[in-house]
């Protein structure tokens, strides 16, 4: 996992945003041609699958999707850190081991592209879920006034 590179010739695409993207092996390296942004988050149907290329990742061992399944529980903590270019977070809980993961996409829509700067330190309240890999998730942050 990581980074690919690509040249980004369309304005639509912002750093953050979804993208489609055919594999390039070019010198040993990965890179993404025919880089398109994909405005909800689902490929459309009309956009053909990027082809597979060995060594890559593509094919080789795939992972299985993570399911999410809330535990009606009500949470409340600090966001501890928040990576705005990543598009998570951590928030820090009394009572709990671990700190608690969170998305981009459990933040309400006016702080999903907030800088981490202006948001680590907040007082957030959360529904806690709990992924099909035994990991504890926020959802549905609430930012406290």
């Amino acid at each position: 996992a990581g980074d690919v590179p690509f040249n980004a010739h369309d304005p639509n695409i912002l750093v953050g945003s979804m993208v489609s993207f055919s594999p390039l092996n070019t010198e040993g390296r990965l890179w993404a041609n025919n880089v398109l942004p994909i405005s909800s988050g689902k490929r459309p149907m009309d956009m053909p699958m990027p082809s597979r290329a060995p060594g890559f990742g593509f094919g080789e061992k795939t992972k299985r999707a993570r399911t999410e399944m809330s535990m009606g529980q009500q949470g409340a903590g600090v966001i501890k850190t928040y990576s705005e270019l990543k598009g998570f977070g951590f928030i820090r809980c009394d009572g709990m081991a671990e700190d608690i993961f969170f998305m981009r996409t459990s933040m309400p829509e006016e702080y999903r592209e907030s800088p981490g700067t202006e948001i680590v330190g907040t007082t957030v309240s959360f529904e806690l879920a709990k992924t099909s890999d035994g990991k504890y998730r926020a959802q549905n942050l609430t930012f406290a006034p």
